[in-house]
């Protein structure tokens, strides 16, 4: 289920690309501003290890699909899935 916003009316006009991205998915934007800075900062991380660099935009995207497979879309999901995937990351280092 996605976190629909009601009454789109009432929801100001978007003011960055990520805002509309969770406006066009129907997804309300406080989720995430909530998660943005850890779900950056983990792709930095994936980024920074060794690898194929599209690991680091792909591990944000699997995140989101882990959130989605499991139909929870709050910022303390997605936080958690987050965090399983920072701990996997630290065993590489």
């Amino acid at each position: 289920m996605t976190d629909v916003v009601l009454d789109p009316d009432e929801t100001p006009a978007p003011e960055t690309w990520l805002e509309e991205v969770c406006d066009a998915l129907h997804m309300k934007r406080k989720v995430l501003a909530a998660v943005t800075p850890s779900i950056i900062d983990l792709v930095h991380h994936v980024a920074d290890s060794p690898g194929d660099q599209d690991d680091a935009p792909m591990t944000a995207f699997l995140i989101g699909f882990a959130a989605a497979k499991d139909g929870d879309f709050s910022a303390e999901s997605v936080q958690a899935r987050v965090n399983v995937v920072a701990r996997t990351l630290d065993k590489h280092r």
